[in-house]
């Protein structure tokens, strides 16, 4: 139901068009087939006629070290880039400080920040410019300035795309229009997890190694990373399936392996391909996906990623969707490339190995986008956001802290009907190196089921968005009916949400609620009406 429209802006029209597709997509906006029932307007000059949002370009940047300006979304304070004067009109939404940051002129709703620029300098990277880089060449969140680090925990992106929406909704009631939108994940559950697991071992570490470790606090510390017993027992090997399938048997068993398939170096991975054929077929047999991990190296070279996927998929026997960088190191610009030249659907590590919270910024996969062809990348990046490693090695949190540090970024991608995804390492559980991590694993999944989300496997995750991004809908005529278009092989029901101060008055719908319709799997287009409340 909605349009963009982009003029002449600083990020470029192209980046510019695609960062507000993202924020509609992660809205639940669907875009309109035909004339918009409302226009997503950014940049200058010539905006078309009808219901829009006017969002400013080239707003001031906020300096490195300052604060910025923060609105309150419910009890979270979201950071305000590139702030800019609203115009006088109704106010629908103000900054923490009480200046306007939503006002409604008529028609138009004018948001008093550049909102694009703002999500593209979390979506990209962009905002990193500057940090600090550790060992492996990541950056550093520890030389981030202090208002970033503070909201690391925050869905900022997500939390920009809610009051879009509600920019959108605000025009559209006052041109008398209602305003549909989607509910993100299958069958409108209310938010969705991604369970991973990176196999970074199938054996014990040696006595060596165990040694070695103790002796570089660097990376947590005797007591962080290794126990007596395991110097004991030596270099056995590790057997944590069981506990694996039964703390994701409340969620569904939906979880996605990242294996490696060539040792590239001493910062590798500790196994060949050969070793892991055993558990590649266990991991089969339960119906879970296996990715690939790619290696320490692989992101500086494209030919390696595409070789490395076609050896993992030769000994999978099926093609492999997708990848996550081993240490985290894939990432914007060479990683970026290296994804998209092997032709994997997504990417799976945009995050912050040391931080529990999002380094893009956002609780939802999304597309990056390509700066030297000026267009987005193909494949789907799922962004992690809790890591078994941040928090029991960086951040040397003990069960019952890490428990709730976990469960504070669970929450948060539930409030903004997001996701949470959750990497726990494949030897951390009772029959691998680290038993009490798996304990906080399985007590964050129960979590996850209790609050309604939905686990899902990263292919499946990847095919929901693009489900979403391709959804259309027909503006309302003016009896209130309108024409829902859905790509094909839809795998279950797409719920919609009723607008508010509306009803639904007919559709070849199912009813789920007042507030609530469902469009039934298989069917392609659906012609649904509504009529004003009274």
């Amino acid at each position: 139901m909605i349009g963009i429209h982009v003029g002449e802006c600083g990020l470029g029209a192209a980046r510019a068009r695609h960062v507000l597709a993202e924020l509609a997509v992660m809205a639940g906006l669907p875009r309109a087939e035909g004339p918009p029932a409302v226009t997503l307007a950014h940049g200058r000059g010539g905006f078309p006629p009808g219901p829009k949002v006017v969002i400013p370009c080239e707003a001031e940047h906020v300096a490195r070290e300052t604060p910025p300006d923060a609105w309150r979304d419910g009890d979270v304070e979201v950071p305000i880039l590139y702030r800019a004067p609203a115009p006088k009109g109704e106010v629908v939404a103000r900054a923490a400080g009480g200046e306007p940051l939503v006002v409604r002129k008529g028609e138009e709703v004018h948001v008093a920040f550049d909102v694009v620029a703002a999500a593209d300098y979390y979506l990209d990277g962009r905002g990193e410019v500057g940090w600090p880089r550790d060992r492996c060449g990541r950056p550093d969140l520890r030389g981030a300035p202090p208002w970033r680090r503070e909201s690391v925990g925050v869905a900022v992106v997500n939390r920009y795309a809610r009051l879009l929406a509600r920019a959108a909704e605000a025009a559209c009631e006052a041109a008398g229009t209602p305003l549909l939108r989607f509910r993100y994940w299958p069958d409108g559950a209310p938010f969705a997890a991604a369970l991973s697991h990176d196999v970074d071992r199938l054996r014990a570490p040696t006595r060596r190694e165990v040694l070695r470790s103790w002796l570089r606090p660097g990376m947590g510390g005797a007591r962080a990373r290794h126990k007596l017993r395991d110097f004991v027992r030596g270099s056995v090997a590790l057997e944590p399936l069981p506990a694996i399938w039964e703390a994701e048997e409340p969620a569904g068993g939906a979880s996605t392996f990242f294996v490696g398939a060539v040792r590239r170096g001493p910062m590798d991975f500790a196994y060949d391909l050969g070793e892991a054929a055993e558990l590649i077929g266990e991991i089969k047999g339960t119906g879970r996906e296996v990715g690939l991990h790619g290696s320490y190296y692989a992101c500086a070279e494209d030919a390696a990623m595409a070789g490395e996927r076609k050896l993992l998929a030769d000994a999978v026997g099926r093609e492999v969707a997708g990848v996550r960088g081993h240490y985290l190191k894939l990432g914007p610009e060479q990683g970026w490339r290296a994804v998209a030249a092997a032709g994997f659907e997504y990417d799976a590590t945009f995050g912050f190995a040391s931080e529990a919270g999002w380094r893009a910024g956002a609780a939802s996969p999304y597309r990056p986008f390509d700066g030297d062809v000026a267009r987005p990348y193909d494949f789907v990046e799922i962004p992690p956001a809790v890591m078994d490693g941040a928090l029991f090695q960086y951040k040397r949190l003990g069960p019952r802290q890490a428990l709730a540090a976990a469960l504070a970024v669970v929450d948060e991608a539930a409030a903004c009907g997001g996701l949470c995804s959750l990497i726990w390492h494949y030897r951390a559980f009772p029959g691998g190196t680290f038993p009490e991590w798996g304990a906080v694993f399985r007590d964050v999944v129960s979590h996850i089921v209790e609050a309604g989300g939905r686990a899902l496997t990263h292919r499946e995750i990847a095919a929901r968005y693009r489900l979403n991004a391709a959804l259309k809908v027909k503006a309302p005529a003016a009896d209130g009916s309108c024409e829902i278009v859905l790509p094909a092989d839809v795998p279950g029901d797409v719920v919609f949400e009723v607008p508010e101060g509306w009803k639904l008055a007919r559709g070849d719908v199912r009813a789920l609620s007042p507030r609530a319709f469902a469009v039934p799997a298989g069917v392609r287009a659906a012609a649904v009406a509504f009529t004003r409340e009274r």
